[in-house]
């Protein structure tokens, strides 16, 4: 489970979510911007950032959608 922590709809259009559980803190956010996979060279809608165990990771993604 998660929260929406900030929502902004500008030029960058973002999302910050947070973990909801004390026991599984994780933060992530979601940026609207042209993101490409170091690997693949694949090009994606989103650039993500996760903080995790005193760990940030960065990626690429798609976004969010409702279930």
């Amino acid at each position: 489970p998660y929260k929406i922590e900030r929502l902004t709809n500008d030029q960058e259009a973002s999302v910050q979510l947070r973990s909801t559980r004390e026991d599984q803190p994780l933060q992530a956010r979601l940026q609207a911007k042209a993101c490409f996979d170091s690997m693949s060279g694949m090009p994606y809608p989103v650039q993500v950032t996760l903080q995790w165990q005193n760990r940030t990771l960065q990626g690429c993604g798609q976004g969010i959608e409702a279930l």
